[in-house]
């Protein structure tokens, strides 16, 4: 093989490794994943549990509704565990807002970061 066959053999190659490391989610960087892989589903619904919880009136009195409605965008992030970045569309007490979650899948789970969106949904 010439020098020239062999230049472009290794330019080919190392395109083919960024292409599959970029597809991948790296430690520390958060990566777009799919809104309808079951361990978004899961870390959205266990935001909505929590947060429900937190809502609820400490004297008995109100009770909040919260109410998953559509999970608009999923990031996931390694690091120290795994970290799920989601944009929910909510009902709460029948009203629809956005909200952004973070969920922390470690050796136990736990909501880490509930904001309300001031966009309309």
């Amino acid at each position: 093989m010439n020098r020239k066959s062999s230049l472009i053999c290794i330019l080919f190659c190392m395109c083919f490794i960024v292409e599959v490391v970029a597809q991948h989610s790296m430690p520390g960087v958060p990566a777009k994943i799919s809104i309808t892989s079951q361990e978004v589903v899961n870390a959205a619904g266990f935001a909505i549990e929590t947060q429900e919880k937190e809502m609820q009136d400490s004297k008995g009195g109100h009770t909040n509704k919260l109410e998953l409605i559509e999970i608009l965008e999923a990031r996931k992030l390694i690091a120290d565990g795994i970290n799920y970045q989601l944009i929910l569309k909510v009902k709460v007490n029948g009203e629809e807002k956005r909200a952004v979650a973070n969920v922390s899948w470690e050796v136990a789970r736990k909501l880490t970061y509930w904001k309300w969106s001031e966009e309309k949904t």
